[in-house]
């Protein structure tokens, strides 16, 4: 097990669905002052997605591990040295190792003793991110998978050549349902919980309590008061798709019903899993 630096006190990582509120947790948790949020790194679907990927799995050294590693950099405004040699090829492991070293010693530069991570996708990564990180926490954000579609249906309308092929609700559906169900498979897990978007903004120093309670490190009420530099680096102003989590804590507007007629709306029904969704809530509030 690879050792916490003395004053790393917590690793946490958000995951979820995409589109579920997993950006409006990140920046109330990092607005604890103890906690340092990083914006999204995609570093484990870039490290471990695809065909590249499996070699990568299987210990096999490549300039992918480079890549990953240094838009990791970028987006957490890391130096441009960094833990690694920027032209030496390496295996999964060493890449993963440095990338906790990069936020590790990120969080303690802020003065921080816990950090957290929201890439709603490392979802799929789970077990290498356990392997490699066994002590870290997850949050899954869970969110009715109707109005998931929905806002996956509205970003891509909105923003058509970055979210390319992404209106249809085939698309949609598939990746909520692969989504409960993976959360599903860790719900009992002690270093996993499962949180309703629906009830984070209804009560939210509740879910904020039952977090913490979980994780095992303090409540501070200052989590309350969304901070608005938090928000602008968690979700910059060139990803406008984010700006929901700037502000203060509001339901987003339902749009299920305004975005698909009703032949659709049942057709998506019928598609979603959501007897398990019902099912995953009521066992995680039970």
């Amino acid at each position: 097990m690879p050792e916490k630096p003395p004053d790393i006190e917590k690793r946490m990582f958000v995951v979820g669905s995409g589109r579920c509120g997993s950006t409006l947790l990140q920046v109330l948790l990092g607005s604890h002052p103890n906690i340092l949020a990083f914006p999204e790194t995609f570093f484990f679907d870039r490290l471990a997605g695809g065909v590249l990927g499996s070699l990568l799995r299987a210990g096999v050294p490549m300039a992918p591990t480079r890549v990953a590693l240094a838009r990791v950099q970028e987006e957490i405004g890391e130096c441009a040295s960094g833990p690694f040699e920027p032209g030496r090829f390496m295996g999964p492991s060493a890449a993963i190792d440095c990338f906790r070293e990069m936020l590790d010693r990120h969080t303690l530069d802020a003065g921080k003793g816990i950090w957290v991570e929201k890439t709603p996708s490392h979802l799929d990564y789970i077990d290498l991110i356990q392997r490699h990180l066994p002590d870290a926490h997850f949050v899954h954000v869970l969110r009715d998978g109707r109005e998931v579609v929905a806002s996956i249906r509205r970003r891509a309308r909105n923003y058509p050549t970055i979210f390319r092929n992404q209106e249809s609700y085939r698309h949609s559906t598939r990746r909520w349902n692969r989504a409960i169900r993976t959360s599903a498979r860790y719900a009992d897990q002690a270093n996993h919980t499962i949180i309703s978007y629906e009830q984070l903004v209804a009560d939210t120093e509740g879910e904020l309590r039952r977090i913490c309670g979980e994780a095992q490190f303090d409540f501070d009420s200052r989590m309350l008061s969304p901070r608005a530099d938090v928000a602008e680096y968690v979700a910059p102003e060139e990803r406008p798709w984010l700006k929901g989590a700037h502000g203060p804590v509001v339901a987003a507007k339902l749009r299920f019903g305004e975005l698909f007629k009703p032949d659709e709306q049942a057709r998506i029904c019928k598609r979603l899993e959501l007897d398990l969704y019902e099912k995953l809530l009521a066992e995680s509030y039970a």
